[in-house]
């Protein structure tokens, strides 16, 4: 749940800064705070910290949410809106199951090398 806590604050934040902010800024943005965020969870045990990195994935998730579908309908071809707003919807989730099992198996790895 706290994900979709980061949701509610993304969407607050992103509401006041896309217009201001140049857009590719923000999507590079997004990227590396995702990839921070989902990095914590996978090097730590602390359940505190483990909340709050959920909470700003969920935060950098908006980003994706709300401006890959806004583009489509923008700058999509007619015949390719459907297409291309199934691919981004199976993107996102492609991407976040293939990062969690990265994590998982990055830390099986760190946790064998320690113990060897």
């Amino acid at each position: 749940s706290f994900e979709y806590i980061g949701h509610i604050i993304g969407t607050i934040v992103i509401y006041s800064v896309i217009n201001k902010i140049n857009r590719k800024m923000l999507l590079i943005s997004a990227v590396v705070f995702k990839a921070i965020a989902l990095c914590i969870n996978a090097f730590t045990n602390v359940y505190m910290i483990l909340l709050i990195g959920r909470c700003f994935a969920g935060i950098s998730h908006i980003f994706f949410l709300i401006y890959f579908p806004i583009w489509v309908e923008q700058y999509g071809s007619k015949e390719k809106k459907g297409i291309m707003f199934a691919l981004i919807q199976i993107g996102l989730s492609f991407g976040i199951a293939v990062g969690f099992v990265l994590c998982t198996l990055l830390n099986r790895k760190v946790i064998n090398v320690i113990i060897i």
